[in-house]
Parts: C-alpha cells; sequence; structure tokens
C-alpha cells in the first residue's frame, strides 16, 4: 500500500479536538479543531476546521478558519477560508470567499 492508496474519512457527526496528520489523504465531513497535515486534504461542504491545512492537494468546499498552505488548491464555490492562503497553484470557483492574504506562487 502505497501513501496515495490511504484515505481517512472523518464523518459528518465526528468532532475532533487535535492535531491530524497522514502520509495519506484525509476527507473530512465533521468538525475539526486542530491542525491539518497530509498529502490530500479535503473539507466537504458541511465540515468546519479550525486550524491550519498543510498539503500538496487540498479541496475546499466547507469553512475552515486558518492558514492553507498547498501545492494545489481547488475552492468550490461554498466554500470559506478566514485565513491566509500560500499555494502554487489556485482554482477558485465564483462564489468561494478568502478572507486573508492570498499568495500564489505558480511555475514560471
Amino acid at each position: 500500500m502505497t501513501a496515495s492508496d490511504k484515505k481517512s474519512i472523518l464523518c459528518a457527526d465526528l468532532v475532533i479536538v487535535g492535531d491530524l496528520k497522514s502520509e495519506g489523504e484525509i476527507e473530512v465531513f465533521g468538525k475539526i479543531k486542530g491542525n491539518i497535515v497530509a498529502q490530500d486534504v479535503a473539507i466537504s461542504e458541511q465540515a468546519y476546521l479550525e486550524g491550519n491545512i498543510s498539503a500538496k492537494n487540498a479541496v475546499v468546499l466547507g469553512s475552515v478558519k486558518g492558514n492553507v498552505m498547498a501545492e494545489v488548491l481547488l475552492l468550490v464555490s461554498s466554500a470559506t477560508i478566514l485565513g491566509d492562503v500560500h499555494c502554487n497553484g489556485l482554482s477558485i470557483e465564483s462564489g468561494a470567499k478568502i478572507s486573508g492574504k492570498l499568495n500564489v506562487k505558480g511555475t514560471h
């Protein structure tokens, strides 16, 4: 099993207080108060994260109150980020909200 085969799904009724770390993917449907470090992170539409995200790939549909650091970041129309965003690649759908500094390095 490689790191890309590892997936942790945190259900909607789950509330976690503490940091999460994975070599694979973390998909959040519940509420987290803590930082997430993983290869891939997905914050679902009904999910709420109060903490930072550090990932290679991140997809946000729900709410994040904290900083997001990712190589590639996708913000879907329902996404709300209250914090700074640092990434190399960014895709934002109409309706997504960021309240904080935005730093997109990109590749030239």
